[in-house]
């Protein structure tokens, strides 16, 4: 079975290296009174991604859904593209 180009070509590295420098690069979305609540970085690292993924990821994926369950860290919705294209899979089906 083949996988998808992003892990079979190593750009998932990419992508990785993109979504740190892009967290890192904002100074403040964390105030110095909830830098020390996990919950609250991670409610903001949340709300940062959930409004640049999408361009985070770009030409990679389609259908990115920014809308999260409401439990920590829940995990992004979207198609891989290429994926989409080598299985066959239903527009509708997520990964």
């Amino acid at each position: 079975m083949r996988t998808s180009g992003i892990f079979s070509t190593g750009e998932y590295q990419l992508i990785q290296d993109k979504i740190k420098n892009f967290v890192n690069s904002e100074s403040d979305f964390v105030s110095t009174r909830t830098v020390t609540s996990t919950r609250a970085v991670g409610d903001a690292i949340q709300d940062l991604l959930t409004e640049s993924m999408g361009l985070i990821l770009g030409d990679y994926v389609s259908n990115y859904q920014p809308t999260f369950a409401r439990r920590a860290m829940a995990d992004l919705a979207f198609f891989d593209k290429e994926w989409v294209l080598l299985c066959g899979r239903r527009k509708d089906a997520q990964t």
